[in-house]
């Protein structure tokens, strides 16, 4: 049935049940039971709302059909079977009675207590799980450990998180098979379990073997066995029919060694099965070089058109395998023995090896037509085994290099969201760790407050209260922070002020303490009291930016500008215009006053903000900013806020013994006693806990943590500045004996509670997620972020972290749509969002769609060099290989020191088999930076091309230049945290 007003939809206890989670299953069944056919827009709409997740339901339409319990007669169109009818029958008797219809491991797997392998088995023999079926009866695990085990199944590629229902993945069903015979199961319970996996194929294979009259057993088992390792899914967006991808792996199936004499040409078989001769050249290719998964096919090539497969780790294969391991065994050992005895010694050459191994092949496993064959084929495959044993690592395929290459080349994106990379400082050796860098922006001394302003001599001279010396004494306690102690001395002193100052110091105060709505009606009154003075419109302006309203702040200070041209207004203005992410007309505006005022503090200090939106202070480039805050330090050589900025901008950049430098000789910090100002000593410990965990000191990092609590307990910066030790502590294990989960949640909750502005209860929930998803607690971190969105939707960070969690769980389709639902709430990230988009078209291998996202975005920024890696590397993948040069010599021109464009130059090359060329390329990317955060692929890609060109001493050259290069780059956090528990020092 078609998308109509007529379609029949379930009733609301299964559309919306108001416990449980929706059963989808049931959805599907019931509306295919209760309607004639149903299309896929059907079960993904409904009332202008999402019925089903696409992504979900795709795996549930494909799980249906395999069971049997629906059918697709034809395209988008969908219908109920007999088998269905009975599944929903009992699907409805469940929901009516409450029971379950989950499968549960056997006693001889639970007692075991291997929470992974209970896993694989639930997920397995059940359709899907969700979390509680794991952590209530008969189970019972842990949440802790059901969060770690879920994370590492996870990252491990073999379950999956959809819609907060766990699913197996193909290769999970691959391993839970390995898990099964750890324990003593009999051979014919372990084959029971295994026919349940090809029970899977059952129904549609013996229809294509019908179909296609395929009756030689041999090949059907082949055909088998590549149906359950080469997975459609992973080539579905190039390939529309599954029934394509089929008769290519059957192609394979059948130009098999065993089959020799018998073969059929491509020509024949593209004839005969009604396939495109091109695209089963293309495939077949890209399968056997390794290009679309993991299994590797050996060519045993007969004549220059006469080719057939051996599959790497097939009975055939692994038994030529051990033969041959066993021949070059004994040659090296001989060698060994027979090398002092030249004369009376056996000759032992490799000819002779591989003459002795094909005739021992050739008795048993290959027909003896094959001999010479074999004798050209043995000395690459002698080759390609040794120098797997040699190196003990396994090349990448090109796919997950060029997947590998395309996500560094937005990192910028999510950089702030990885902590599995360390890096050394370049002229102590020492390993430096990247932490998370988002919190510095709610630190007080990052934006220009209320406070700032009074300090200001212009402001002070507007003022000019009428007793100057009580003022002072009220704004050095609000500096203080001794809101209390402020409000008594105004009150004792309120006669002494005039109506205007009345109104400034209980804005000053009310601001202070977090009442935001009564400081505006005191601004408003300021403004309806004395209208020509731009004093009420720069505070009301001010509150309103600290409650996030920035469009009415800009609106106010546009009514200021009516009545004055302040320059105060207008670096309020620019503060407003940097958080709306309108960087280039706040720095417009504020070369515009510098121009007036060349040496104004405020108006540098504006500009350094602005600049420190740039991305340069993230990526390791902090000169130029450091400079600028030079040249404000010599106007006031004293100002402790630049040098924090300073020391902030280096930590940022791991410059962290020049941060440690500012920190300690520049500002003199101390732990105790702090200076009583709470703006300043908050943000000093914090970055200096940052300075110390960058390090691996946690327990130095602790001391400052915990005097900060004791002198501000009011304080939000105080607190999540422990969460933030505790956060990772977490993570690394740290022996803390507070760190727990529960407690870096209520220091959280602490700092929320102290935190009157949105926008960084917004950023420490966000951090919250971080940690919670590091933890493995994916699905709890997805519904924090979703808090910190609800809670502040004008900040692109909060929904790329959301899409860095969806694209790390494999929701890559969610991440698209999301990505396109805020394209337009986002105009200055339109090259970002393109960006996102290219990325995840090209790990989904939708080539056309990420070529068409970048062209929409290329003309307005033509020297973005990201998108013009890019945009070569998905040319490349679309066989399109003037266009994918001419693109990358683009890159070039842009930028022609910069080694990355090189190395992917030579990528591309390696794509269209121009070895040589390739390795031209490399080297140069080598020579411009040998220690790049490309260099790890630069060396592996030069490897392949050596080993490609027949030069295997070569190829390993450039792997031990790889080895050497991965130890010099970094290691994984938790070793280098757990030498540093026993080496800590005192600050």
């Amino acid at each position: 049935m078609s998308k109509s007003n007529d379609l029949i939809y379930p009733p609301q206890n299964i559309l919306q049940p108001s416990i449980i989670e929706k059963n989808y299953e049931l959805i599907i069944l019931w509306m295919l039971r209760n309607n004639d056919s149903c299309g896929w827009s059907d079960f993904t709409d409904y009332m202008d709302d999402q019925l089903i997740p696409e992504s979900t339901l795709s795996n549930y339409l494909r799980t249906l059909k395999r069971q049997g319990y629906i059918e697709k007669p034809e395209r988008n169109k969908y219908e109920i079977t007999s088998e269905g009818k009975i599944r929903l029958n009992e699907l409805l008797y469940l929901k009516e009675t409450g029971g379950s219809a989950l499968n549960y491991p056997p006693k001889i797997i639970t007692k075991s207590r291997n929470y992974d392998h209970w896993i694989l088995w639930m997920l397995y023999n059940n359709d899907s799980c969700r979390w509680s079926d794991f952590t209530s009866d008969p189970l019972n695990i842990n949440q802790s450990s059901l969060s770690k085990n879920i994370k590492r199944l996870t990252d491990e590629d073999l379950i999956r998180n959809e819609n907060k229902e766990y699913i197996i993945t193909p290769l999970g069903k691959s391993e839970y098979f390995k898990v099964l015979k750890d324990y003593e199961l009999d051979r014919q319970s372990i084959l029971e379990e295994e026919s349940k996996r090809i029970q899977e194929f059952t129904n549609f294979s013996n229809e294509f073997f019908d179909k296609y009259e395929i009756d030689d057993d041999g090949i059907k088992f082949r055909f088998l066995s590549n149906v359950l390792k080469l997975n459609y899914s992973k080539v579905e967006n190039l390939l529309e029919e599954e029934e394509t991808f089929n008769k290519i792996l059957l192609f394979l199936s059948i130009n098999h060694p065993d089959q020799y004499p018998d073969y059929v040409s491509p020509e024949r078989f593209a004839h005969e099965y009604n396939l495109k001769k091109t695209t089963l050249d293309f495939f077949i290719e890209k399968i056997v070089e390794e290009e679309f998964y993991d299994t590797k096919f050996f060519k045993l090539e007969v004549a220059p058109n006469k080719i057939f497969y051996l599959q790497a780790g097939e009975k055939i294969e692994k038994v030529l395998r051990a033969i041959v391991d066993d021949y070059m065994t004994r040659y090296t050992y001989l060698n060994n023995l027979y090398r002092n005895i030249p004369k009376n010694g056996p000759e032992l050459t490799i000819s002779n090896i591989i003459e002795q191994i094909v005739n021992e092949i050739c008795s048993n496993l290959f027909h003896e037509e094959l001999k010479d064959v074999l004798r050209k084929f043995l000395p690459e495959y002698i080759k390609d085994l040794a120098y797997t044993i040699e190196t003990e690592k396994k090349l990448i395929s090109d796919d997950n290099k060029l997947e590998n290459l395309i996500w560094q080349t937005i990192s910028d994106e999510f950089e702030s969201l990885s902590t599995l990379l360390a890096n050394r400082e370049e002229d102590t050796g020492e390993v430096i760790y990247g932490l998370d860098h988002n919190m510095f922006e709610a630190l007080d001394i990052y934006y220009l407050y209320k406070l700032d302003y009074i300090e200001n001599n212009e402001l002070k001279e507007e003022i000019r209260p009428i007793n100057q010396e009580i003022f002072n004494q009220i704004f050095v306690e609000l500096r203080k922070g001794d809101l209390s102690r402020a409000e008594i001395m105004y009150n004792e002193n309120k006669s002494q002020f005039d109506e205007n100052e009345c109104l400034i110091i209980e804005d000053l105060i009310s601001t202070s303490s977090g009442k935001f709505n009564k400081s505006l009606r005191l601004t408003e009154n300021l403004i309806e009291t004395n209208p020509e003075s731009y004093i009420g419109y720069l505070l009301n302006a001010i509150t309103l930016f600290k409650m996030d309203r920035l469009n009415d702040c800009i609106d106010i200070l546009s009514e200021g500008f009516k009545r004055t041209s302040n320059k105060l207004l207008k670096i309020q203005k620019a503060q407003a215009l940097i958080k709306m992410d309108e960087v280039k007309e706040a720095l417009a505006l504020i070369e515009e006053e510098l121009t007036n005022f060349p040496n104004d503090f405020l108006l540098l200090r504006t500009k350094f903000l602005a600049m420190l939106c740039e991305k340069g202070v993230y990526y390791g480039h902090p000169d130029k900013y450091i400079e600028f805050a030079n040249s404000i330090l010599k106007l006031k050589p004293e100002n402790k806020e630049i040098l924090i900025l300073k020391a902030m901008i280096l930590a940022i950049a791991k410059r962290v013994k020049d941060a440690e430098k500012v920190i300690r000789e520049d500002i003199n910090f101390v732990i105790n006693p702090y200076e009583e100002n709470p703006t300043i000593d908050t943000s000093l410990a914090y970055i200096s806990v940052y300075l110390n965990l960058t390090k691996g000191l946690y327990i130095d990092a602790l001391k400052v943590a915990n005097h900060c609590l004791v002198s501000y307990p009011n304080n939000p910066i105080s607190y999540i500045t422990k969460a933030f030790i505790i956060g990772y502590a977490l993570i690394f294990d740290w022996e803390i004996s507070e760190a727990n989960v529960d407690n870096f949640k209520g220091l959280i909750d602490k700092a929320m509670h102290y935190e009157p502005i949105m926008f960084n209860q917004a950023i420490y929930i966000q951090f919250k997620a971080y940690i919670l998803r590091e933890l493995g607690n994916s699905e709890e971190a997805y519904d924090v972020i979703e808090e910190a969105i609800e809670l502040y939707n004008k900040d692109f960070d909060f929904y790329r972290t959301k899409i860095f969690f969806l694209l790390s769980n494999g929701r890559d389709n969610e991440a698209l749509k999301l990505l396109d639902s805020i394209i337009n709430d986002f105009p200055k990230r339109k090259i970002s969002i393109n960006k996102l988009k290219s990325f995840i078209y090209f790990k989904i291998q939708d080539f056309n769609q990420g070529l068409k996202v970048i062209d929409e975005v290329i003309e307005e920024a033509p020297n973005e060099k990201h998108l013009h890696n890019n945009k070569a590397l998905i040319l490349a993948k679309l066989n399109r290989e003037e266009e994918a040069i001419e693109s990358i010599k683009k890159l070039i021109e842009i930028d022609p020191q910069d080694g990355n464009s090189y190395d992917t130059y030579g990528e591309i090359l390696m794509e269209f088999g121009r070895y040589e060329d390739a390795l031209e390329k490399l080297e140069e990317a080598e020579r411009l930076d040998p220690n790049g955060w490309y260099i790890c692929h630069t060396y592996q890609k030069m490897a392949n091309c050596y080993e490609k060109l027949g030069l295997p001493n070569k190829a390993r050259e450039c792997g031990e230049k790889l080895n050497s290069a991965e130890k010099r780059r970094g290691v994984f956090y938790k070793e280098i945290y757990e030498k540093k528990s026993s080496n800590q020092s005192n600050y």
